[in-house]
């Protein structure tokens, strides 16, 4: 999937919907927050989950959305914020002195108040359902929402690297330190405004080791793991 046919599509999720459109908790539309570490196939997987539950969907008001990178332009936007400050919401760059200093020099609100207003979107995302929430602690900050599903997907080091070399076209001594660059950056971001544990297991409903799983086997089972709990949680259970 292109940029810009994500980008399209996050705008239509976002048009068809509103603060007005949450709906009471009985009668919630899923939504699932995906945790990965890096190289285990999370951009590709959250494409094929949304495509797989929007077939199996009867709901055409509000389609299944990914949003990963970009979320942050949803968050400028829902806070009138310049576009500008992208490049300052990292969640898998480790640039803490460029940002310290961008900060003293006024150049951009201070990370917490970033932060702080990216959580909010995400929280208000979750609750009208219908989304893939990818990284940046979606799954610490909906973990209070009944309507949600929270994914984390892991691999040996040696697996996520080929992907990595694969997927970017580069060579596996790049991949290899692209993965431990991102996987730090994330905990770290993880730690720092959340104070939690990326790796902690009772942070997720589902966990799935991706060396030996297809992409085909994954979306199938998380997908009906989404809709066999949605059918259990709309009957009230």
């Amino acid at each position: 999937m292109t940029s810009s046919n994500l980008f399209d599509q996050c705008k239509a999720y976002i048009n068809s919907q509103g603060i007005e459109a949450i709906r009471p908790l009985k009668e919630k539309r899923p939504t699932v927050t995906l945790s990965r570490m890096a190289g285990s196939r999370g951009v590709i997987l959250g494409d094929k989950l949304a495509q797989y539950l929007q077939e199996k969907s009867d709901d055409n008001d509000c389609p299944w959305t990914v949003f990963d990178k970009k979320l942050i332009e949803k968050v400028l936007e829902d806070h009138d914020l310049p576009a500008r400050l992208e490049k300052y919401l990292p969640e898998d760059s480790g640039n803490e002195l460029q940002t310290t200093i961008s900060e003293i020099l006024g150049l951009h609100p201070s990370i917490w108040t970033l932060v702080q207003k990216a959580s909010e979107t995400i929280y208000t995302l979750a609750r009208k359902g219908h989304v893939i929430l990818v990284g940046r602690g979606a799954n610490i900050i909906a973990s209070t929402l009944p309507n949600t599903l929270h994914v984390r997907l892991v691999g040996s080091f040696e697996k996520r690297a080929e992907h990595v070399s694969t997927y970017y076209k580069c060579s596996l001594k790049e991949a290899e330190s692209r993965i431990q660059e991102t996987d730090k950056a994330r905990a770290a971001y993880v730690k720092k405004y959340f104070d939690r544990d990326l790796e902690d297991p009772l942070q997720y409903t589902i966990t799935l080791n991706t060396d030996n799983l297809s992409d085909a086997w994954i979306v199938k089972h998380v997908g009906d793991a989404v809709l066999n709990w949605d059918q259990h949680y709309r009957k009230g259970a």
